[in-house]
């Protein structure tokens, strides 16, 4: 019999090893993904890596941190995909400089803060793959 790997179970399972976080707590996460995103999104566009594909790193980095913080998979992937799109769109709003409105922007703005939200998911759940294998790898049958 094959031993099964929970770490590649759909999203909707529940490990038995995972206790969900209060809702208060997933709230926490969540904003505080969100004002990341935006933080690191002024910062790239304003201050930081300005015009510059280094700007992609620690949005990187801090996508993999919440895959590899947060215990939780669904959490994770959901912190990790609102810290991608706040990400993204705060980077394109805050480095917006064209003769259009901002308002008139913010559609396609956020068509592209989907795909960030995207990769990021993509990132935090590779990360949280690598980092939550070893403790629920079950032992091998011989």
């Amino acid at each position: 019999m094959a031993v099964t790997a929970p770490y590649l179970y759909p999203l909707g399972m529940r490990d038995p090893g995972v206790v969900r976080p209060s809702p208060g707590r997933r709230a926490e996460w969540i904003l505080g993904a969100a004002l990341l995103g935006v933080i690191l999104g002024w910062l790239g566009a304003r201050v930081v890596f300005v015009n510059s594909a280094l700007s992609l790193v620690p949005w990187g980095l801090g996508a993999l941190a919440f895959g590899a913080a947060i215990r939780w998979r669904v959490l994770a992937l959901a912190a990790a995909a609102v810290f991608g799109f706040t990400v993204s769109l705060g980077f394109l709003l805050f480095g917006y400089e064209g003769t259009y409105s901002t308002l008139s922007r913010i559609a396609p703005f956020s068509i592209l803060g989907l795909f960030g939200a995207f990769c990021a998911a993509c990132l935090a759940l590779a990360a949280h793959i690598v980092v939550y294998r070893r403790s629920t790898r079950r032992g091998s049958e011989t």
